[in-house]
């Protein structure tokens, strides 16, 4: 497994490298495999990215029909919603690209966590090529949240390093509010070609620390059962996010 730690000395110039790596991987999976299978993560941090994503250069250096967008994790909301991760990215990106509807593959999180799940696995196993039993996406986006968790996958969940399914509920309480969300797993993540943490802030930074440095603890930080099987995993943090790694 190869890691990448860059950092940047703020948040424009941290969404713009994103943006640009973004561009790049698109271009490349286009032209190797005619199709760019692209997982989009929520939260506030990748907003500005997204909206210099749907902007000139970006917008117009790329056949945005090959593009497959997919998410890391949803709320059990409707997708009018403030909170959802799919609403979120359709108002910033999504809506404003030349992208096909069937192009555009949101976790129905109105229906539950658990139907969700069930539906969201169908969905993704649809990618996979012949003989693959985990579809391979070229570009996977994580979030990080500053208790350590990555998508969905919070601390204290337990998971099997392998077997587990794609796409599973996760239940709980985050921050004082009780949490029914759909997650990808660490098996379909790993597959990927390439996985990018895009963190700011110094909020963060203790769980950034913990989750690249820190002694391995699965259950306390989710976010170190990222490791790619064959592709590249990089950290890509504002100035601020990288603070105790200095």
């Amino acid at each position: 497994m190869s890691i990448q730690v860059n950092t940047f000395e703020n948040l424009f110039r941290l969404s713009k490298a994103v943006a640009e790596k973004v561009l790049k991987s698109a271009q490349l999976a286009v032209d190797q495999r005619g199709r760019f299978l692209l997982v989009l993560c929520g939260g506030k941090t990748p907003l500005e990215m997204y909206g210099l994503l749907a902007e000139s250069p970006y917008v117009d250096e790329l056949d945005w029909t090959k593009v497959h967008f997919f998410w890391s994790d949803e709320r059990c909301v409707s997708p009018e919603s403030s909170d959802s991760n799919y609403h979120q990215a359709m108002m910033t990106f999504i809506g404003q690209m030349p992208v096909p509807l069937g192009h555009i593959h949101r976790i129905l999180g109105e229906h539950g966590a658990e139907v969700a799940a069930i539906a969201y696995e169908k969905t993704l196993l649809g990618y996979a090529d012949l003989g693959q039993s985990v579809p391979v996406f070229d570009l996977i986006l994580l979030g990080l949240g500053e208790d350590g968790h990555t998508a969905s996958l919070f601390p204290g969940s337990s998971l099997s390093e392998n077997g587990e399914p794609l796409a599973i509920p996760a239940f709980g309480e985050y921050q004082g509010r009780p949490v029914e969300r759909v997650t990808l797993t660490p098996r379909l993540i790993n597959a990927a070609r390439e996985i990018v943490f895009l963190v700011a802030g110094q909020n963060k930074a203790a769980a950034v620390h913990a989750s690249i440095k820190g002694e391995r603890d699965l259950l306390r930080w989710p976010a170190q059962r990222i490791a790619p099987l064959n592709g590249e995993l990089i950290w890509m943090l504002n100035k601020a996010a990288s603070l105790n790694l200095e």
